[in-house]
């Protein structure tokens, strides 16, 4: 099945030229779709992967935006566009649930290995959520919270999405 990505921008000519790249790549992409709308939820809620959300020029409306989809849809992987200079932007779009970030501009090539990662961690997260019960989904994020208050962010990671494709396991010695 392909991924759909989700772009989310009030730059016309900027999203024109990236939905042509992102295209060619394989994605399917769509725009231009209110988040708010029953037929985003019904149906293509549940398939988006990845949102594009370019926090550059409203800010504010993109992180609102961010926070209703996290509420609705919180598997969906969000990664946000934005300037160098507004850390504080980034700082409170990565609170609200996004992902990842790319900085404006970006090689495309850079992009695509962001996209594909989130498209993994969002397939992972999809089949891992379909396939456990609800006790053992509380079970991990109970033991995952437990590590991160610890300032094991790594393992807490792990707990939630299993280790990353190429991390070594660390190996219990008897």
């Amino acid at each position: 099945m392909e991924s759909i990505i989700y772009l989310a921008t009030s730059d016309e000519s900027f999203a024109l030229t990236l939905c042509q790249i992102v295209a060619k790549w394989g994605f399917i992409i769509l725009r231009d779709i209110p988040p708010e709308t029953t037929i985003f939820e019904q149906s293509l809620g549940r398939r988006i992967s990845v949102v594009l959300l370019d926090i550059r020029q409203h800010e504010q409306a993109a992180l609102q935006l961010l926070q209703n989809i996290k509420e609705k849809m919180p598997e969906i992987e969000a990664i946000l566009i934005n300037r160098s200079e507004n850390v504080r932007g980034a700082m409170t779009g990565m609170q609200a649930g996004a992902e990842d970030e790319i900085i404006a501009p970006f090689d495309t090539a850079e992009l695509k290995k962001k996209i594909m990662a989130a498209c993994r961690r969002h397939k992972k997260r999809s089949h891992k959520k379909e396939s456990r019960s609800l006790f053992d989904r509380f079970s991990d994020s109970m033991a995952a919270a437990t590590f991160a208050q610890a300032g094991e962010f790594e393992t807490a990671v792990d707990f939630l999405d299993g280790p990353e494709p190429g991390r070594k396991q660390k190996k219990k010695s008897d």
